[in-house]
């Protein structure tokens, strides 16, 4: 999965802060760690200040033909999001 991280807050933020998991239809949680894929593109630890975005890619095993969602923390301590992919 490719994605965008535009930093919003004050002072400065790390575009890793932002943790992207993957829920499965029967409510597993699927991360990128799990299983270990070297993308090119993949995401460091850019640091970023007010305006400034990263992209990059992370990789998921997630059974093929499952309903997954996108589950999105924006930071250490923010609510999760959900979004169909």
């Amino acid at each position: 999965m490719n994605y965008t991280v535009t930093y919003n807050g004050g002072k400065k933020g790390l575009a890793a802060e932002v943790q992207v998991a993957m829920v499965t239809s029967a409510g597993n949680v699927v991360n990128s760690y799990d299983n270990l894929v070297m993308l090119k593109d993949g995401f460091g630890l850019d640091e970023m200040y007010k305006g400034a975005s990263a992209t990059g890619s992370v990789a998921f095993a997630v059974p093929d033909g499952d309903a997954a969602v996108v589950r999105v923390t924006p930071g250490l301590l923010a609510d999760e999001v959900f979004v169909k992919p």
